[in-house]
């Protein structure tokens, strides 16, 4: 367990990093919907060690094109960062041609499953991913500060996170330490004890009421807002291809701001998700900001109507 989905990005890209599996002057790939402090990770590691950074072949829409994945891993690569389904868009990516491409080469995988998991099917043995990052706060409906990391244990081997303790390595002598065995060495001793407790019922939550139940209501309330929106004039901006519960849009003539306030001002609780938040798909779109709703199986399609209303009355 992890403090954030960041926390668990990091403690595994500085333990490559720092054991040379990602070497000096080596070569990370990732996808355009990377978000922000996954992205700063890598940049870090690549003014600290001079390692190179090229983004996977997109169609329009933002999603890896899987028909040109071989032709960029071709080349020398040490790690793959990939976003199972972005902080600003709905789209799924296809990950596990992701990971096909990446087993084939022995290049580690590392899957962003944030807005994924507690929400959509996600399983690494499928993926093929080597590492696995998300947060307890957003699909699972935990606490905020905590998080999972998944480190396969020929890579957690492999690895010397920053940020040891007591608790992931012994000390051995004034000269040397050792650390603990496969993901052990990625834990930290302090952590909030209140707050695994409440991830952890809201995993016991979601196993009552079972994932696939969890996926076909979200799955049919995103669906419904997305028809209600393009009815009303909005454009969604989440593809073509598979989707998830995050739907993203824009109101012609209208700011991003400004639809959030008009339905905070009917009692709607949505967001906005700006360039800081995913600068790499959204610049390559033209977009500064857009709004973001995340329907969970809490809400209902007359509460969307409403929003949708506020979506009608500012096209008016």
């Amino acid at each position: 367990m992890q403090h954030s989905d960041t926390t668990a990005f990091v403690k595994v890209l500085t333990g490559m990093c720092n054991a040379g599996v990602i070497p000096r002057g080596g070569r990370i790939v990732v996808d355009r919907l990377a978000y922000s402090s996954h992205y700063l990770g890598v940049l870090q590691a690549a003014k600290v060690l001079g390692i190179s950074i090229d983004v996977l072949p997109s169609d329009d829409d933002g999603a890896i094109d899987v028909s040109r994945i071989d032709s960029v891993l071709d080349i020398p690569t040490s790690m793959v960062a990939a976003t199972m389904v972005g902080t600003h868009c709905g789209l799924v990516n296809d990950v596990a041609a992701v990971g096909t491409a990446c087993r084939a080469r022995g290049i580690p995988f590392v899957l962003d499953a944030c807005q994924a998991v507690g929400q959509l099917p996600v399983d690494v043995e499928v993926i093929g991913c080597q590492a696995l990052t998300t947060t307890g706060r957003k699909w699972l409906r935990g606490p905020r500060g905590t998080g999972f990391l998944y480190v396969h244990r020929s890579l957690a081997e492999r690895c010397d996170p920053a940020g040891i303790d007591g608790h992931s390595a012994i000390w051995k002598s004034a000269s040397d330490y050792e650390l603990v065995g496969a993901s052990g060495r990625f834990d930290e001793f302090e952590c909030s004890f209140a707050a695994r407790v409440g991830l952890a019922n809201a995993l016991d939550e979601l196993e009552s009421l079972s994932l696939a139940r969890v996926h076909e209501r979200v799955d049919m309330l995103a669906r419904y807002l997305r028809a209600g929106l393009t009815a009303n004039g909005a454009t969604t901006h989440d593809g073509s291809g598979p989707t998830s519960g995050i739907v993203t849009f824009t109101v012609r003539g209208v700011g991003a701001a400004d639809v959030v306030r008009a339905a905070i001002d009917r009692g709607i609780s949505i967001n906005t998700s700006g360039i800081g938040s995913a600068r790499l798909d959204m610049a390559a779109r033209g977009f500064d900001s857009v709004v973001r709703a995340s329907p969970h199986i809490y809400n209902t399609t007359d509460e969307l109507d409403r929003l949708l209303d506020v979506v009608s009355a500012l096209q008016s």
